[in-house]
């Protein structure tokens, strides 16, 4: 079993700052949808609130 670390800081304005083992993120949007930058790529997700239901699409960086 492995170790998880993870605290988010909410900046407002929709804006969260996420602080984890894996390194630094941000992200915005509100209840639903939400837009995700961390060193590994770009986060976009939407969820039908009260379903359970969502979709998340990633689009990772390209190694140099």
């Amino acid at each position: 079993m492995g170790f998880r670390f993870r605290k988010s800081f909410s900046l407002g304005n929709g804006f969260c700052l996420t602080l984890s083992k894996s390194g630094p993120s941000l992200s915005f949007g509100k209840r639903g949808a939400r837009v995700g930058v961390s060193k590994r790529g770009i986060r976009t997700s939407f969820s039908l609130l009260g379903t359970g239901i969502s979709y998340v699409k990633e689009r990772r960086f390209k190694k140099p």
